[in-house]
């Protein structure tokens, strides 16, 4: 049987990523019991206490509080506020084009009348910023995981018979699509109501980070939603 890694793997996500300058380290010298203290020693060493508001911790791959215990071979991601590849049955994440015509005839079903599709782009301006691209990453496991049980509650909170939601990953370009959700319906009421609540959910829970890259060659990462932990 293999050691464990030694220290505590650390991976950075969506603002925090700029503001280490890294995406993933390895502390093996510090005495970090939890979380709490994880972000307090990350905080210090960068001096990013701003750019820790809202961060929440996923430790391997579990949401946890702020005071869930730490050990040598833990990975910690640290997830900064969501704004919003790896595949799952059905696909939840792609860096792939987004094929709407796919998704619909996927979805379709014979006791439904409506069929609601939603598309989200990208737009060449932002707070009068012209936009050249946008950047998309996520933690692949939680994001899959959080899309899947967004698409179960819309078909239990909502008169719906099938609901299909997709996001991608990676460099966009103006105009291509980065979310398609597709909600089918024996009536048109239930269908938009349940697509509009899965986007503007999928926004604020999935563990999904975008950068708006700019013709002035400046990005930022946009300001989102905090994840909520157990």
């Amino acid at each position: 049987m293999s050691s464990p890694s030694p220290g505590i793997t650390v991976e950075y996500y969506g603002r925090l990523t700029a503001a280490t300058g890294s995406s993933r380290e390895i502390l093996t010298d510090s005495d970090i019991n939890n979380v709490s203290e994880l972000i307090e020693y990350i905080g210090n060493k960068y001096d990013i206490e701003n750019s820790l508001e809202g961060c929440v911790a996923a430790v391997n791959d579990q949401l946890s509080s702020a005071d869930t215990a730490l050990h040598n071979g833990d990975v910690v991601a640290l997830l900064p506020p969501v704004s919003g590849g790896a595949a799952d049955a059905p696909l939840h994440l792609t860096e792939a084009v987004l094929d709407v015509e796919q998704l619909v005839a996927d979805t379709a079903d014979e006791r439904c009348g409506a069929l609601v599709v939603f598309g989200g782009t990208v737009r060449n301006e932002n707070e009068d910023q012209p936009v050249r691209g946008m950047s998309y990453t996520a933690h692949h496991k939680l994001a899959s995981e959080a899309i899947a049980r967004i698409e179960a509650e819309a078909l239990q909170q909502f008169d719906i018979h099938q609901c299909r939601c997709i996001h991608r990953i990676g460099e966009l370009a103006l105009g291509d699509l980065s979310v398609v959700v597709v909600v089918r319906a024996a009536h048109r009421g239930p269908a938009f109501e349940a697509a509009r609540w899965a986007i503007d959910t999928i926004k604020a829970q999935a563990a999904i980070w975008k950068e708006e890259h700019y013709v002035s060659g400046s990005s930022t990462f946009l300001d989102g939603t905090a994840l909520k932990t157990p």
